[in-house]
């Protein structure tokens, strides 16, 4: 709850001044509350058409530079370059649909895993983005570790017979994240299963997904990624500028909403019997956020998804990423985004011994210093 506490009151006067910047020039359709508030369905749209007009960030356009397929084989580049593994695509019969593929790793020639990717959406499919660990990475009696299988879902959009797939930044952000789950899911190997992979500290189950996000946010790496689904053109660098300069604008309200749901966990959680959960939410929404209007008649905590297995840890997102940006601009500051000496020291250290070890000591290690911040703050402008 300190923590928490201290990010609500680092992000609040940015996030104040992000609603005073939205509503100095709202569309004619979206109107303010009685109390001059904005409603939370008007958010997005009010935040996407401020980048558009003032940023020239046009999401769709951009969009047309990420194919899904392509945009998976950059993936792949980035992760070889970096982690010093290799990925192969394999013929897998008798999947449960026809679009999932399936690639195996390695290192060299030691064959760490493999990893299932189910990108498309269909009917009875789970609806969001995840990465599930099917067998861990643990070491066999001969201390070598036993091949793992992870899955990585999406619910990217479905290819039509005009277009391929298309994804939108954030989703390109989605696919990076949960491949780093993948990652951790395939190379941290332990002794006992219960602790291999991503079976950490639930405060550090994220860093290493959210660690990945950053990369697509550097310029060079997006020249790289990005090609047009018609020429083959890379992105223009006006366009790639624009997005970047977008990074920082809205963070003081997405920080906000991310700590309305960590105390909203946190209080769920907390001992007692009878409580109303549409007043706990509608109240902790109203503290943390007043610029937007609470409506009485809608339960947004029925769509929190994460309570279902995070509990009250739903705050691990942000801590964690405190890890991830420290780490991130250690190597970034090395010139070692695509460096496999710093992805293998990576693996050595942090992400490759699973939940074995406390990840406070991994950080450490990697650093060689104690975690601070610093990155942190900077990365969201607070």
């Amino acid at each position: 709850e300190t923590f928490i506490r201290k990010i609500i009151d680092a992000a609040t006067p940015k996030a104040e001044r992000e609603l005073a910047l939205l509503k100095g020039d709202l569309h004619p359709s979206v109107k303010l509350d009685g109390d001059g508030r904005l409603q939370g369905y008007d958010l997005s749209f009010s935040k996407e058409r401020y980048l558009k007009q003032a940023l020239n960030v046009d999401e769709d356009k951009l969009s047309e530079y990420f194919p899904m397929q392509r945009t998976f084989d950059g993936l792949i580049k980035i992760y070889e370059a970096f982690f010093g593994l290799n990925f192969h695509r394999v013929d897998c019969p008798g999947m449960w649909h026809d679009s999932v593929q399936m690639m195996e790793v390695k290192r060299g020639n030691k064959l760490l895993g493999h990893i299932a990717v189910d990108l498309f959406p269909r009917e009875g499919k789970y609806t969001h983005a995840c990465c599930s660990m099917i067998v861990p990475p643990y070491l066999d009696e001969m201390h070598e570790p036993a091949p793992a299988m992870a899955l990585v879902i999406a619910n990217f959009p479905k290819p039509t017979a005009q277009k391929p797939s298309l994804l939108k930044h954030n989703q390109v952000r989605t696919f990076f994240h949960e491949f780093g789950h993948a990652i951790h899911a395939v190379c941290g190997n332990a002794e006992l299963p219960t602790v291999a992979g991503y079976n950490t500290k639930l405060d550090f189950v994220e860093m290493p997904s959210q660690i990945l996000e950053e990369w697509i946010w550097e310029k060079d790496i997006l020249k790289m990624l990005g090609k047009h689904y018609q020429t083959g053109a890379a992105i223009p660098d006006d366009m790639i500028d624009a997005k970047i300069s977008s990074q920082q604008v809205f963070t003081g309200l997405d920080t906000l909403r991310q700590m309305q749901y960590a105390s909203m966990s946190l209080e769920y959680y907390k001992p007692g019997k009878d409580k109303d959960t549409g007043d706990i939410a509608r109240r902790i929404r109203s503290a943390i956020l007043p610029g937007l209007a609470v409506s009485q008649e809608t339960h947004s905590e029925a769509n929190f998804g994460h309570l279902m297995g995070y509990g009250a840890g739903y705050y691990s997102y942000m801590w964690s990423k405190v890890f991830a940006l420290d780490i991130f601009n250690a190597i970034r500051a090395d010139k070692g985004l695509l460096n496999s000496n710093f992805g293998s020291r990576y693996i050595q250290q942090v992400i490759g011994r699973g939940g074995s070890c406390d990840p406070n000591e991994l950080v450490r290690n990697f650093l060689g210093r104690e975690p601070n911040e610093e990155a942190f703050r900077t990365s969201l402008g607070l």
